[in-house]
């Protein structure tokens, strides 16, 4: 890591660290006029497929997701994790965990700040970072319906096995570093007192700089009730990246099953 790389990870962490602490030093000070419970909830899933067709396929999908709220602020940490096999040969192990701090919940509009890892088999991904502030507005916020959308900027350092990419003018280091920006929507539709459930969050992020340099994901489910709290799923999640290394695909999709449990 350069001198310069540095001290722009050095203050984007820091920034980030310093609005943390004033949400913390807010929500305690609050606390000492009113008890300020904070709620727990997390939603656990698992899902993939198999099939033996010429070459036997087996993927797996396992998604985590924990919230905490009080009247002040609102956390969101979601973890994703799939491996997957063609035959003996290991085809995906790729895990992304990112996180998503709001104050002020009451409102419509709201501060964020964002922060995440990720590492990528399928995309030769040795390590990647990222971490940015911005703010969001809920669009709908009803009983059966909630939609947001949030505008992060962010600083994003990417670790690559090799220094062969898919355009000449990025060849040579095995090393990126980018700021962009992230517009995001994320929901929910429930139905049929929570029996039925549609959920989506989805993601572009091209770089400040260049426009065709983006990134994309997005990830969707539908969810039915088989007994309390815990459903049957059927995901999507699609996932483009417009620069990756020679041999490896921009797109990336896949449908899996499985079951979720919820606590709300």
């Amino acid at each position: 890591m350069n001198n310069q790389t540095y001290k722009t990870a050095v203050s984007i962490i820091s920034i980030v660290i310093m609005y943390y602490s004033m949400g913390i030093k807010n929500t305690f000070a609050q606390n000492t006029v009113k008890n300020d419970t904070i709620k727990w909830s997390y939603d656990i899933s698992t899902s993939g497929f198999f099939s033996d067709d010429g070459a036997t396929r087996l993927l797996v999908n396992n998604n985590g997701l924990l919230k905490t709220a009080s009247s002040n602020f609102q956390n969101r940490l979601v973890l994703n994790y799939q491996f997957g096999k063609v035959g003996e040969r290991w085809q995906e192990n790729d895990f992304l965990a990112y996180n998503a701090f709001r104050l002020r919940p009451e409102k419509k509009t709201f501060p964020i700040a964002v922060g995440g890892i990720e590492t990528s088999r399928t995309r030769d991904i040795d390590f990647r970072f990222f971490i940015g502030l911005g703010g969001g507005i809920e669009v709908i916020d009803k009983k059966t319906v909630f939609a947001e959308f949030t505008l992060a900027g962010w600083y994003e350092r990417t670790n690559y096995g090799d220094t062969d990419f898919n355009r000449d003018e990025i060849d040579g280091s095995s090393i990126r570093s980018v700021w962009r920006m992230s517009p995001r929507v994320r929901g929910d539709v429930k139905l049929n007192e929570n029996q039925l459930i549609f959920e989506f969050e989805g993601w572009i992020q091209p770089t400040i700089d260049d426009f065709e340099d983006y990134r994309s994901f997005v990830n969707s489910s539908f969810l039915i009730q088989m007994v309390k709290k815990l459903y049957f799923k059927i995901g999507w999640l699609a996932t483009y990246e417009s620069y990756v290394l020679q041999g490896r695909n921009q797109w990336d999709s896949i449908i899996t099953l499985g079951i979720t449990y919820k606590k709300n």
